[in-house]
């Protein structure tokens, strides 16, 4: 994947984004991407292990240069053991159990009733031969169906992770001397998880409505979301706020 330049990029607009590019309005003004993959990949990580190589003798040479000298193993290990700390305490935080809880719930709940979905594709198509059903109105179902499914699929785990790097981001942030009017990089991963909560609880809302003898399987889902995006709301009470480059800005 190549780093694109010129006038039209929007500046770090790749840091606050859903990673759905096929889907995204302004992938030609993000800088990473190109809508292609290296056809060589191992040549491709390859170079990249070298670049990587190069670049920390050249840190190395600067960091000597200007006397700064490099963290020693005590040190180092002071970092380690406030980061794992860090983790344990993100891991607790209801925020990230609750999402982690809707992963399990949305993937048993796949697992259950493909059948279900198949069942239901299958009734459509009688539906449709019997006259019951006028095509345009089955495909519109079936699409519906299908798109809903998409999304939360998307979502499912980028939610669990967004929410992760806001939890671990604010107490880093609660550790260090950030300006506290300066827009939060927590704040900005907080909103996209938000979103993508939303998001997702929209299309289980929609499933909910379309396949009415699943709705009681649906329900779990649908609160565990709305608990999520309750706890987010109230966890980072700034996210909302948060101005993504290009997304929230007026181009």
């Amino acid at each position: 994947m190549r780093f694109n330049e010129g006038e039209h990029i929007i500046s770090g607009i790749h840091n606050y984004c859903d990673r759905w590019c096929e889907r995204c309005t302004l992938s030609n003004r993000c800088a990473i991407y190109d809508g292609s993959y290296d056809e060589d990949k191992e040549d491709f990580v390859t170079q990249l292990t070298n670049t990587f190589a190069e670049t920390l003798q050249m840190l190395e040479e600067i960091m000597k240069e200007h006397g700064v000298s490099m963290p020693t193993p005590e040190e180092s290990s002071v970092f380690e053991e406030q980061q794992a700390k860090n983790r344990l305490e993100t891991k607790k935080h209801p925020l990230q159990q609750a999402s982690f809880e809707y992963i399990n719930l949305a993937r048993a709940w796949d697992k259950s009733h493909q059948s279900d979905l198949e069942a239901f594709s299958q009734e459509l198509s009688n539906h449709l031969d019997m006259g019951i059903e006028q095509e345009d109105t089955a495909i519109v179902k079936l699409d519906e169906v299908a798109e809903c499914i998409e999304i939360y699929h998307w979502y499912l785990y980028l939610i669990n992770v967004k929410f992760s790097r806001a939890l671990n981001g604010k107490i880093h942030e609660a550790d260090g001397d950030d300006d506290d009017d300066y827009p939060k990089d927590s704040d900005g991963s907080a909103k996209i998880a938000l979103l993508a909560a939303e998001r997702s609880l929209q299309a289980w809302v929609k499933l909910y409505q379309t396949l009415p003898h699943l709705s009681d399987s649906i329900l779990p889902m649908m609160a565990k979301l709305q608990q999520c995006i309750k706890l987010g709301d109230a966890t980072f009470v700034n996210a909302r706020d948060f101005v993504r480059p290009g997304f929230d800005e007026k181009l």
